[in-house]
Parts: structure tokens; C-alpha cells; sequence
């Protein structure tokens, strides 16, 4: 059976989107020479292939670029480092906006593509994800494979067996290496994350993968092999948005039909066990062994908070080293309710966890509403916007990356989509793709 060159393409672009939003990739240290050949490749590739459109990809670049560095030197002249629009950090998010518009323009007809290729792709992660872990819960190790670098310091190690099943560690309070592993039924489970560099990044994509086949494709099997996953990652915010999605999906099905309503009862079981499992994992990470990650989350949100409210209009700009900065002189008030319940005692310094908010300290309230309104308005899963919206924004509150390729690609895709880039007025081109976006409704992976 031969493959169509499309196909080709469009798994290589989804798998380097995945892979440069959130893999290990990043903490290896190479995050932004991998974003850089990955923009090659994707250039390279749309051209040998005759698939560039020249003139949509130029007038995007020359529009959305300039109109970034616009912004950001005035940021930076106010805070007097205009010198940092040469940074590494400015280069790397053109770099994602280039990727963007090249994503953005060679899936506009291929909607439907995009959908399935990122559901098989994640599908793969995910058993391979699972897999990693049964392997390290039967055959646990301390065999150190390799280290996280983060500002160019080794942090957290991995550790597993001939790098292809690893799981990520942590340096205890006495500097030994604990493991990454949580306890239910009495059993010690490593946390599942596959490729991801941690748990919390990888139960983001599950949802992901979830909303897909349970909105999209209606495939069963796959949910319930997603829901399967996000129990081993153990992540407080995926089994939440899990638990959403569960509670959405059965209000939206509730009809007085025999079928629909084996279909909410199942899904109020599920519920219910996964309320039950979220009750364990909250105390956990409330009172037992791993609090020191939810007081770290809560402190950082706080303190992003602080900044963002200190420089409401216009932000403070992308510079990594004046955010940090400003991260680590934020005194948020963090008593209260919430604050008193967490060990806040384990938090010695201020983190960058909630990129949600992140996008308010670099941009200003104002350009923020905006640049999340455009993620809303995305058209690249046209279907259920609202929904997808709020999955990935309750995610990216707990993790750090909405601004690396994956999911940057949806914002700038969004402004693209609404300032009229991607608009064609030809009625064969609407008409296919309304066809090519209904079919992607049909239970075409249904087992």
C-alpha cells in the first residue's frame, strides 16, 4: 500500500509539533536548536514537495513578525534592556511564529488530517508512556540514564533502561534520589510521562487525546486507554479536566433512549471512580509525599499574579532573564484558605509552572484577552472550540508550555484565522472542507 506524500508530511509536522512542545527534548538542553531545525526541516520539506504557498507564508512572516518585535521593543525600552531584542528568547519566538504560520497554512484544508494524525500520534505516546511505566513499577532501577538541564543547571534525573523506558526522578530534601512514583491499592507506581518531561506535561496531551476521541471520533477504546494513562501520571490537574470532560459528555448525551443512557451510567461510574482516585491524590499532594508540588504551583501562580498586576497594560516583555528577575523579588501574599493547607514551607524559590498566567506578566491584560481569545477562536479542531479552550487552559495554569511550538501554534493560528490569512472565497474550496470537517463527526475508528 503506498502512502500518500501528504500523509508523510503532516505526521512529520505533527511529531515535531510534539515534540517541541514539552518532550525531553527541551531539558536535554536543546530545546531551541531542535525549534530551529525543525523550522528548517518544515521549509525544506513544503518546498521539495511543491506544497509552499509562497505568497500566504510571506505576507503572514512579514505581518505577524515585525508586528512581535514591534512590541517587544517597546517593552523592552521601557524597562531599559532594548539590547535584549537581539536575545535568544526573541529569536526563539519568532522561530515559533514562523512555525506557526507554516503549520497553520498547510493544514487550513486539511482540518480533518490534523485531527487524525495527532490522535494516532498520541496514541502511540500514550501506550508507549504506559508501557515505560509497568516496566520501571515491576523492574524498578536507579540506573541514571540522563539529566534534565534547566538554565543550563542539572536538576531532576531520569532513570531506566536502554533509553527508551524512563521515568523522571527527584532530588530529595536529604539529596538522595527519590523516586517518581505514587501509592494506591498499597502499590508503589511510577508515574506515567513517556516522552514528556513529567507527568503533569503528559496528562495534558492525554486530554487532549481524550476530547478528541470522545467528542470527535467517538472511539471508546481510546478514551478508556486514555483514562487509564492519565490515572498512572497522576497528576492533579489531568485527573480534574479528565473528570470535566466525563461530566460534560454526559450532560451533552443525556437523552431517554436505552443506549444514551448506558452511555451516561457508564460515564457517572467512571466518575465516581475517578472522583474517588482524585480524593487520594489530592491528600497526597495536599499532606503526603508529594505537597512540595502543589504549594510550588500555587506559589508560582501567586507570584505571576503579583507581576501581572504590577504592569497591567502592556506587560514586561519575553525577556527570560527580566521575568526571572521579576519572579524572584515577587512577595505575593499566599496566606488564606488555600495557603494555609499547602506546605508552602517546601517552596525556596519562585517558579514559572502557570504559563496561563505568564501570558498577562509578557503581554499586558489587554494583548493577553487577546492572545487567548485567539487560542479560543482557533480552526485547527474546529469542532467544540469552547471546550478545548478550557481543557488546554485549566493544563497550561499548571504547566509551562503554552509558549513553546505545540501549543503556541494554536494562538498564532487564531489570529490568522480571524485577521482574515487563512480566508479563501472559492465555494469548491468551502465546500470541501465542510465536507472533509463533517466526516471527521462519523464513528470512523470506531472497533
Amino acid at each position: 500500500m503506498k502512502i500518500k506524500p501528504h500523509k508523510i508530511i503532516g505526521y512529520l509536522f505533527v511529531l515535531l509539533l510534539i515534540l517541541n512542545g514539552g518532550s525531553i527534548v527541551k531539558v536535554l538542553g536543546i530545546g531551541a536548536e531542535f525549534q530551529l531545525g525543525t523550522l528548517i526541516v518544515m521549509f525544506i520539506t513544503l518546498i521539495l514537495a511543491g506544497k509552499f504557498n509562497y505568497k500566504k507564508t510571506f505576507i503572514s512572516i512579514l505581518f505577524f513578525v515585525p508586528l512581535f518585535l514591534l512590541i517587544s521593543s517597546i517593552q523592552m525600552m521601557r524597562f531599559g534592556n532594548i539590547e535584549a531584542i537581539l536575545s535568544n528568547q526573541i529569536f526563539n519566538f519568532v522561530v515559533a511564529i514562523i512555525i506557526g504560520i507554516l503549520i497553520s497554512i498547510y493544514f487550513y484544508s486539511r482540518k480533518g488530517n490534523f485531527m487524525l494524525m495527532l490522535s494516532n500520534i498520541l496514541k502511540i505516546i500514550i501506550i508507549h508512556a504506559i508501557i515505560s511505566s509497568l516496566v520501571l513499577t515491576i523492574f524498578p532501577t536507579k540506573n541514571i540514564l540522563f539529566n534534565a538541564v534547566v538554565n543550563n543547571e542539572s536538576v531532576n534525573s531520569y532513570v531506566g533502561y536502554f533509553y527508551i523506558f524512563f521515568q523522571r526522578m527527584h532530588l530529595s530534601y536529604l539529596d538522595t534520589l527519590g523516586m517518581g512514583t505514587f501509592n494506591l491499592f498499597n502499590l508503589e507506581i511510577f508515574r506515567a510521562h513517556g516522552i514528556f518531561w513529567e507527568p503533569g506535561v503528559f496528562a495534558t496531551y492525554v486530554n487532549i487525546f481524550i476530547f478528541l476521541n470522545l467528542f470527535i471520533f467517538i472511539n471508546i477504546l481510546n478514551v478508556f486507554l486514555g483514562i487509564f494513562s492519565i490515572i498512572l501520571s497522576w497528576s492533579s490537574t489531568g485527573i480534574l479536566v479528565l473528570t470535566l470532560q466525563l461530566m460534560y459528555y454526559s450532560f451533552t448525551t443525556l437523552k431517554f433512549d436505552i443506549r444514551s443512557i448506558l452511555k451516561v451510567f457508564t460515564a457517572s461510574l467512571l466518575i465516581i471512580a475517578i472522583g474517588w482516585i482524585s480524593v487520594i491524590n489530592m491528600d497526597d499532594k495536599i499532606y503526603g509525599d508529594n505537597s512540595g508540588s502543589s504549594a510550588q504551583r500555587f506559589m508560582d501562580t501567586m507570584s505571576a499574579i503579583e507581576i501581572a498586576k504590577n504592569y497591567p497594560m502592556i506587560g514586561i516583555g519575553v525577556d527570560f532573564e527580566l521575568f526571572s528577575n521579576k519572579m524572584s523579588k515577587a512577595k505575593p501574599d499566599v496566606g488564606g484558605v488555600i495557603g494555609n493547607q499547602l506546605s508552602l514551607d517546601r517552596v525556596n524559590k519562585n517558579g514559572y509552572s502557570n504559563s496561563l498566567i505568564r501570558i498577562f506578566v509578557y503581554f499586558g491584560i489587554p494583548l493577553g484577552i487577546l492572545l487567548l481569545f485567539a487560542f479560543y477562536k482557533q480552526d485547527m479542531i474546529p469542532k467544540n472550540k469552547g471546550l478545548f479552550a478550557i481543557i488546554n487552559f485549566i493544563c497550561l495554569a499548571a504547566s509551562p508550555i503554552l509558549f513553546l511550538t505545540f501549543h503556541f501554534t494554536f494562538i498564532i493560528n487564531g489570529l490568522m484565522y480571524q485577521l482574515k490569512f487563512l480566508k479563501n472565497n472559492t465555494h469548491m474550496e468551502s465546500a470541501k472542507k465542510k465536507k472533509e470537517i463533517g466526516m471527521m463527526s462519523v464513528n470512523i475508528m470506531n472497533p
